[in-house]
């Protein structure tokens, strides 16, 4: 028996919880194909470009012109080259994604992420858990993007929960103080035994790591 209240919605993470991310081999892929340095890429890639586009305060298209305009006349890659390396930046389900159905139906399944229209689309498109979500809350749409307290306070809202009776999981350390400061029990993935282990906690059963 748990001594926590009863959990009635957890939030997830997308990308880097259900999802796979190639962060680190994507940024090699597209210095192969610029040839720029990979320091000088990284700057115009990351920071507040990547936050405006995940804010949804400007588009992919407006990321790809910011992100090589100082790189000479012509971009050294095609937006339509670039859409589509952006997109295979979002790899394989994790096995977290198998435990959706499992935990539906204890509680809400919400995702939470920050991401942008491209991504979304690509993932509702492509990824079949996405019809797991009771509710999906993506900061392009919201103009908010975690750790901002606003997201999470925007998503107890249109989730209808207290933040006593909800759970967060993704696997940036910022994101889970964030909602941690809320009141909201978050759990930082690193492996789905933690992650059961986790939930067990809150009253939550999930399929043992080696029935999956």
């Amino acid at each position: 028996m748990s001594d926590h209240p009863a959990i009635t919605t957890i939030f997830f993470d997308i990308g880097g919880v259900l999802v796979e991310v190639n962060e680190r081999g994507g940024m090699d892929e597209i210095v192969r194909l610029t040839g720029l340095a990979p320091e000088w890429l990284g700057s115009r890639m990351a920071g507040e470009n990547l936050y405006a586009l995940e804010r949804g305060e400007v588009t992919l298209r407006d990321y790809h012109a910011a992100a090589f305009k100082d790189a000479g006349a012509n971009p050294p890659i095609t937006y339509d080259r670039f859409e589509q390396f952006w997109t295979e930046l979002l790899l394989e389900p994790t096995s977290v994604a198998d435990i959706l159905p499992a935990l539906r139906r204890q509680a809400a399944v919400w995702f939470l992420t920050n991401t942008n229209q491209v991504h979304m689309d690509y993932l509702k498109e492509n990824y079949r858990f996405m019809a797991q979500a009771d509710g999906v809350i993506s900061s392009h749409q919201v103009g908010h993007r975690k750790p901002d307290r606003e997201i999470f306070r925007l998503a107890l809202r249109r989730a209808d929960v207290p933040a006593e009776q909800a759970l967060f999981v993704d696997d940036k350390v910022d994101n889970v103080a964030a909602a941690r400061e809320l009141g909201i029990a978050a759990h930082q993935y690193v492996d789905l035994p933690g992650l059961v282990g986790f939930l067990g906690e809150h009253g939550l059963e999930a399929p043992p790591p080696a029935e999956l």
